[in-house]
């Protein structure tokens, strides 16, 4: 049973807690108890912890109000410390998974890029070192993917993830990593990493990429498509299908113009755009990376999890450039006819290398200065555009009421 179904097997007695319109007073203590669940981390009984790292799991995943966002800031370096140690030391595999899972949603819900590469750190040095037998080596690739999403502070840090998920992709390339674990077990993982490689793949533009690391990886691709297992066909196609669109095939096999013209004609997919609406707002996504990151995040999350972060997540709002609908938001109640309100920002031009590659890349620090120039209250847009609302209200006012005079 994966983490999703047992979690979705939690939340079955208390369905009507977790709907929007639900009871708000269930809603309170949920939120409230992440705190007694916290303390309940460092009792000795294996099933006590168990039952504290499920019900802090149900509040990162289904409650993400600005308390629970709190209290990650200010608890996560004892959260994170707590999960490691579980994974090292406790012998419940569901514990275990509890603990990963917990460290993925703490990066991904956090909004201080210093504490989500702090994680990263912590999972990257864990992963490298080696992991015990009893884990789900898929849980922990997921988990590795993810907390270098969030955290990794630049290109070079998501390669070493990729490399170190690559290891799994091809066994043979690391000859430790293949005497760890049975060949059994690299086979049940092998779909898991190809994704986990695939979506941090997504954050890098093309020319950043090394061209020695990665010759070869679109003939792997190529070779498993063969494969007799569903899931590992679907993954290396999707693959494929980003590295095509990359426009650096050159860094990822040594005969890139054959490569090249096999991908052209098997997997040169137009990229659609992809629409839904989440609770009454469109999200519109035009690129395949975009694409493959919502799938892997709404397939970390579940699909309620997933819904719930892109309503409260101030990062999956900066990812998908989404805006929920909330109460305290403030529609435009009429178009200005001539008086528009413009700011302009400058910032040092990205070198655009021979390759040309245009894998979409912008990193948490851009995207937050981006938010406070323009999204903010504090914004000199966001500023200008309240002055010009006032005064367009009290113009409207006026032609409302034509026989209004001033007093003296």
């Amino acid at each position: 049973m994966g983490w999703r179904e047992y979690y979705y097997g939690l939340n079955k007695d208390n369905d009507d807690s977790d709907q929007d319109n639900g009871d708000s007073e269930n809603s309170t203590m949920l939120i409230g108890s992440i705190d007694c669940y916290f303390r309940q981390l460092s009792e000795k009984r294996a099933s006590v912890r168990e039952e504290a790292l499920a019900g802090i799991v149900k509040v990162l995943v289904h409650r993400l109000e600005e308390r629970v966002v709190d209290f990650v800031e200010n608890n996560f370096v004892t959260l994170v410390y707590h999960c490691l140690w579980c994974i090292r030391k406790s012998r419940v595999a569901e514990e275990m998974e509890n603990a990963v899972y917990i460290i993925g949603l703490v990066a991904m819900i956090t909004e201080y890029v210093d504490t989500s590469h702090e994680v990263y750190v912590d999972v990257f040095s864990a992963v490298s070192n080696g992991l015990k037998s009893k884990v789900d080596v898929g849980k922990v690739l997921e988990c590795l993917a993810i907390v270098t999403f969030f955290g990794a502070k630049n290109s070079d840090e998501t390669e070493k993830a990729m490399q170190l998920i690559w290891s799994f992709i091809l066994p043979e390339s690391n000859s430790t990593m293949k005497k760890k674990h049975p060949s059994d077990v690299l086979l049940v993982v092998l779909p898991v990493a190809i994704s986990a490689w695939t979506f941090l793949l997504t954050t890098l533009d093309g020319w950043r990429l090394s061209y020695k690391i990665w010759q070869g990886a679109s003939s792997c691709f190529s070779n498993l498509l063969n494969s007799e297992n569903e899931s590992v066909c679907a993954a290396a196609h999707e693959a494929l299908a980003l590295i095509s669109e990359s426009n650096c095939l050159e860094k990822f096999s040594p005969k890139a113009y054959s490569e090249k013209l096999h991908l052209s004609i098997a997997y040169n997919q137009k990229s659609q755009t992809y629409c839904e609406t989440i609770n009454g707002r469109k999200l519109k996504l035009s690129s395949r990376s975009q694409i493959i990151q919502m799938k892997y995040l709404r397939q970390f999350l579940g699909e309620d999890g997933f819904v719930k972060h892109m309503m409260k997540n101030e990062n999956f709002h900066d990812i998908f450039e989404f805006s929920p609908k909330t109460e305290n938001s403030c529609d435009m109640l009429y178009e200005p006819e001539r008086e528009k309100v413009q700011v302009r920002y400058f910032h040092r031009p990205v070198p655009i290398q021979q390759d040309n590659s245009l894998l979409p890349f912008v990193s948490r620090e851009n995207r937050q200065i981006l938010k406070r120039m323009t999204k903010s209250s504090n914004s000199s847009l966001s500023k200008a555009r309240t002055a010009l609302l006032k005064k367009k209200r009290s113009i409207q006012d006026g032609e409302n009421n034509p026989f209004a005079v001033d007093e003296e």
